[in-house]
């Protein structure tokens, strides 16, 4: 069974399936879509930052830091020529009562998620299509 499967519902919607759990897919409304789920690129932006959030959640626990809040934001740059994210900025805001070694931590904690990774070194992708039966 793939880890991800997709199905076209309608219009721009996809469903978006794994495992026992379901997403849909969207574009806004300016790109023909009714905007009733995210983009593409906010899956993308979404897969990082929940992987940094993770992380850095998994560290703090195992390290018992006095963790008090987390937040993370992200937002991408497009570039053109070939249409792709070209930057993509997160911010990390933490509560709690931290020291600067902790806080440093913590951050390359965030930025070794595997999700980090894999954008940083770019993996190959391999496409194929089919008819379906």
């Amino acid at each position: 069974m793939p880890k991800v499967s997709i199905s076209h519902v309608g219009d721009k919607k996809l469903l978006v399936f794994s495992r026992t759990h379901a997403a849909i897919a969207d574009q806004p409304n300016e790109k023909g879509g009714t905007d009733l789920g995210f983009t593409p690129t906010e899956f993308l932006l979404s897969a990082l930052g929940s992987c940094m959030a993770f992380n850095l959640l998994s560290y703090a626990q195992i390290k018992n830091f006095k963790l008090a809040g987390l937040q993370i934001e992200l937002e991408d740059e497009v570039a053109k020529g070939p249409e792709r994210v070209s930057k993509i900025k997160a911010r990390i805001s933490v509560g709690g009562e931290l020291a600067e070694e902790e806080l440093n931590r913590l951050l390359r904690s965030a930025q070794a998620c595997k999700i980090h990774n894999t954008l940083k070194n770019v993996p190959q992708i391999e496409v194929r299509l089919s008819n379906i039966d």
